[in-house]
């Protein structure tokens, strides 16, 4: 597993999401019509960390409360960070008003989204039962697909930063509230954006698990992070995607249930085959883990 060093881990703490040329380029463009907020107004001054956490299950034993510096909080998952995966969800968590890049109590279901090296919303609570920690609402589907896996210990960020929501819906009303052309330049610069983290993550080659909610996005764009090996762009379902994974009683592929589980697992298999790497996940055992509801 290729480790992230102490460099690149800082380097999450330190890039901020929106360079000097993206606020020139497109960070004036007003992503609530509503509150009138700009995508700047809503990320100056944030760093990378503030969109993405590490997908590491060490309880809530994530080096100290408070954290006495990024040394510490390195030291305390450094064995199981990797650079081989970057998971992309969908929605930037945050107030409505954008004022903040994540609210609400600790676990609540943004908190992957919360500040990665700033508290214990920093990593997710999983255990040998299927308990669900405190995610009553899905990301333990999540947290279970890719614990103890390769996976574990990846960056996880969003596709829509910028954009505060807690849901797919308020998240279109935002998405519609701006011009097509303001919309398309905000999709080409959110993936400059994850081509800048997997970048300072000193990530080469990734493996890039993408919810699969709009696959015509993903696609469009999928030759900026990859190139042609388009393989490396995996959809997967949204952690939040819904009760049984089924709609009108046959399996979506978008939702968590086993079919989709399955085609995930595989087609990571021969991901990490074609890039020359182990895959040794019991597939049967794991979507019968991961689909458990919470307790």
């Amino acid at each position: 597993m290729a480790k992230v060093s102490f460099e690149a881990f800082k380097k999450m703490n330190d890039v901020p999401i929106l360079s000097e040329d993206d606020l020139r380029s497109w960070g004036s463009i007003v992503v609530s019509k509503e509150t009138r907020r700009t995508l700047a107004d809503n990320l100056i001054d944030y760093p990378l960390s503030a969109s993405g956490s590490w997908a590491t299950y060490l309880g809530n034993q994530l080096g100290v409360d408070p954290p006495d510096s990024l040394e510490a909080q390195y030291r305390a998952v450094k064995e199981r960070l990797t650079n081989e995966f970057i998971i992309v969800e969908l929605n930037w968590a945050g107030e409505g008003d954008g004022a903040k890049p994540y609210g609400g109590e600790p676990y609540t279901w943004h908190n992957f989204h919360d500040w990665a090296f700033h508290g214990f919303d920093a990593q997710w609570k999983v255990d040998e039962n299927g308990a669900a920690g405190h995610h009553p609402n899905g990301v333990y589907r999540l947290a279970q697909a890719v614990w103890n896996t390769p996976i574990e210990g990846a960056w996880v960020t969003d596709f829509w930063k910028g954009m505060p929501s807690s849901s797919g819906p308020k998240l279109n009303a935002n998405l519609s509230s701006i011009s097509q052309a303001e919309r398309d330049k905000l999709e080409e610069g959110m993936v400059q954006i994850l081509a800048k983290e997997a970048k300072s993550l000193g990530a080469g080659r990734p493996i890039w698990l993408v919810v699969g909610h709009d696959y015509d996005r993903v696609l469009r764009h999928a030759r900026e992070l990859v190139g042609d090996e388009t393989w490396r762009i995996i959809l997967i379902p949204h952690h939040s995607g819904g009760n049984q994974g089924y709609v009108k009683g046959k399996a979506s592929m978008r939702r968590w249930c086993p079919e989709a589980l399955t085609a995930m697992y595989d087609s990571i298999g021969k991901a990490r085959s074609a890039l020359g790497l182990e895959w040794k996940v019991d597939t049967a055992e794991k979507t019968k883990f991961v689909f458990r509801r919470a307790s």
